[in-house]
């Protein structure tokens, strides 16, 4: 005998899977900024880098601090005007 589901059970769990992934997503999001020393966080901050937990994922968030990263590397004025803001 074979089970056929029925179209609002598969509705059901392609819906638990969609919300777990956006779980995992925003834990994964907190726990990236979570981690960021002081002087990341504001760069992420003063830059508007941070976006919205779940809309943007950790990898989106590392690749943007190290643009900036560099950016500031390449740029030594740049550097001085986001010291002498905190």
């Amino acid at each position: 005998m074979v089970m056929v589901k029925k179209p609002q059970d598969q509705n059901h769990h392609e819906n638990e899977r969609r919300w777990q992934q956006e779980r995992f997503h925003r834990e994964a999001y907190y726990q990236f900024i979570n981690d960021l020393n002081d002087e990341d966080y504001r760069l992420m901050r003063d830059h508007n880098l941070l976006g919205t937990a779940g809309e943007i994922t950790s990898e989106e968030l590392q690749q943007q601090l190290d643009g900036v990263k560099e950016q500031l590397a390449s740029q030594p004025d740049l550097r001085n005007e986001t010291s002498t803001r905190e």
